[in-house]
């Protein structure tokens, strides 16, 4: 695996910026975007869509597999099946795959095959078009131009001897050739369970007197909590600043039985670097975000400065790009060394290998893995245990 890993730095650099610049005029030649279809409607269809039109050009339709969106126009385009899409447009436009999110079971290999069958002559995912326009269109959460990562090779490779287990180094290495490459065909199915708290031959199933769960959405992650871990005595204690998702968290709350919501305690606040206020994308889903262009101000704390002594046990992290900042004042907890870290990997490209080794620098004695729950990047964990908490000895092929 070293030998594949070493092999991923050997292009040239003016190589991959050629690539990133002729990769969707390659692969969607004889057709460009004045001839596309953009096959799924959903928010990154509608984001690719406003991208191509700031650019000059207007695609020729939305093509999508749910069929309540038949027929219906999503800002300003038609959608059509993809039958009839492909019987419309197969042969002389480049059908764009738009599908890409969490949660989701889609593969991008499976929607060109159906296309294909259909007889579209060329299909391809946004990605390409993406690295294109990447001033419009990226960072996207873990997309962005592949010859970003070359600089940081050395990063890159330290982080590579610290994944304790054979598949924590195959998925590394999969997901760095995605990122290079966009190759879906390389990446390794999913793991099986719930994220977070699935890996038994990780960490050993004990009770926990205290967990903080930052980015707690509605609840999700608690509702898989309870059904994994013994959750007699403890505390949990849940942070979510959205204050729609908050309203959800807090009525999940109130409606379990009495025993859990005495140990659910729930704060409408972000997590980040320092206590204050932050600027908030408050989408009422799961993408709402700490963003500079948010369009509220929500307040925020420091795991630091709410836990003073306290030490949890396990602490999750899942706040679509603001990880960084959230470990950063959460380092005083991490240095003592006691508490289990599962933190999100999948909102920046470099969050991969960035964070693992800011996780390290706090507390050298942790142990590192890597699992993800989703198809195609998504839901990604590098889980740190402290060495007298692992279950595992560290195993080399």
């Amino acid at each position: 695996m070293e030998t594949a890993l070493k092999m991923l730095f050997r292009e040239d650099p003016r190589e991959i910026r050629e690539r990133e610049r002729t990769a969707f005029s390659r692969l969607a030649a004889p057709f460009d975007e004045r001839a596309a279809v953009l096959f799924g409607c959903g928010g990154l269809g509608q984001k690719t869509l406003a991208g191509l039109k700031r650019s000059g050009f207007k695609p020729l339709a939305f093509a999508d597999n749910a069929a309540g969106t038949w027929g219906r126009c999503v800002r300003g385009l038609r959608v059509f099946s993809p039958r009839e899409a492909a019987r419309r447009f197969g042969q002389n436009a480049v059908f764009i795959v738009t599908i890409w999110g969490a949660h989701g079971r889609h593969r991008f290999e499976q929607t060109r095959a159906q296309l294909r069958k259909l007889g579209c002559l060329r299909v391809v995912s946004f990605i390409p078009l993406f690295w294109k326009y990447p001033d419009l269109f990226l960072p996207y959460y873990c997309v962005d131009l592949p010859h970003r990562i070359l600089p940081q090779a050395r990063s890159i490779q330290k982080v590579f001897a610290l994944w304790e287990d054979p598949r924590s180094r195959g998925e590394y290495l999969a997901q760095l050739k995605w990122r290079l490459g966009h190759d879906f065909g390389g990446l390794p199915r999913p793991a099986c369970g719930p994220a977070y708290f699935s890996p038994k031959n990780i960490f050993p199933r004990r009770p926990w007197k205290l967990w903080v769960d930052c980015g707690a959405y509605d609840g999700d992650t608690i509702r898989d909590f309870l059904k994994a871990r013994d959750f007699s005595q403890g505390e949990i204690l849940a942070f979510e600043p959205d204050p729609e998702n908050f309203r959800k968290l807090e009525a999940y709350r109130k409606g379990s039985s009495g025993a859990c919501r005495q140990r659910i305690l729930a704060k409408c606040v972000a997590v980040g670097r320092q206590s204050g206020t932050t600027r908030f994308a408050a989408l009422g889903g799961l993408d709402s975000r700490v963003s500079n262009d948010g369009g509220r101000k929500v307040e925020c704390v420091s795991l630091d400065g709410e836990l003073q002594s306290r030490t949890p046990d396990f602490i999750k992290m899942d706040i679509e790009g603001a990880e960084d900042d959230a470990l950063r004042g959460a380092r005083k907890v991490i240095a003592r060394g006691r508490s289990i870290l599962a933190v999100s990997v999948y909102h920046r490209q470099d969050h991969l290998w960035r964070l693992p080794l800011m996780i390290r620098s706090f507390w050298k004695q942790y142990r590192f893995y890597l699992r993800r729950y989703a198809e195609e990047c998504w839901d990604t964990v590098c889980y740190a245990v402290p060495a007298n908490r692992s279950k595992r000895r560290k195993e080399r092929t």
